[in-house]
């Protein structure tokens, strides 16, 4: 993957690897589960829903029937979750 990544995604793979948490794994695993195209997801927050990151809201009458996260992409949603853990244990860390 990472050789497919290099020959056909330079630029977006070094991009990726500038963001704290994330190396050529987690670069090349994004740019397989997501794409290079972000036209598909018309804000950020469908990215989040599609990968299963946005907690869903169902309540009504002042009762809550669920705080959990929806159902979405596992793959990506692992690999967003262990560069978050890995990027909060960098020193350098944007503020």
């Amino acid at each position: 993957m990472l050789e497919i990544c290099e020959r056909e995604f330079p630029e977006e793979l070094k991009r990726l690897q500038t963001i704290p948490g994330i190396k050529e794994r987690a670069a090349t695993s994004l740019i397989a589960e997501i794409g290079t195209d972000m036209n598909k997801f018309e804000t950020a927050n469908h990215l989040a829903s599609w990968s299963g990151l946005k907690p869903r809201n169902d309540e009504s009458n002042k009762k809550i029937k669920s705080r959990s996260i929806t159902h979405g992409n596992v793959y990506l949603r692992k690999t967003i979750i262990e560069c978050a853990w890995a990027a909060s244990r960098t020193k350098e860390q944007i503020q």
